[in-house]
């Protein structure tokens, strides 16, 4: 049936079968795809959501020493280290030839160029 346009509005499901029947087949096989792609996922994402709880039961396997626990000696436990340290705010000559390392002159300079790279960069055409 047409109408005044002139196009068919009798359109049904089984009509487009009978008439695109390679179409039909393939949006069948793509909704199928699609429905068994979905039940899998939901599938493995229940799985991996049972696998990944936390359990308060004890463990099945009891786990037995077969050897006397050995603890460390006395005297290494008496001795604690200590928990601050105090410093003279200086350093020793000692501690100052062990500790620091003093700088060259090639790396002054170019710590120098560097930092008043900066500078530069901060006050730009500033006048």
């Amino acid at each position: 049936m047409k109408n005044k346009s002139g196009l068919r509005h009798d359109i049904s499901f089984f009509n487009f079968v009978r008439e695109r029947k390679p179409v039909a087949i393939i949006i069948l096989l793509l909704i199928l795809l699609f429905a068994a792609g979905s039940i899998l996922f939901i599938i493995r994402t229940i799985h991996v959501l049972q696998k990944t709880t936390v359990s308060n039961e004890a463990p099945a396997v009891q786990l037995v020493p077969d050897q006397q626990l050995l603890l460390p000696d006395d005297r290494i436990i008496k001795e604690t280290p200590p928990l601050t340290r105090t410093s003279n705010g200086t350093w020793t000559k000692t501690e100052a030839e062990q500790w620091f390392t003093a700088p060259d002159k090639a790396t002054l300079d170019k710590l120098e160029k560097s930092n008043d790279k900066i500078a530069d960069d901060i006050t730009g055409a500033a006048p």
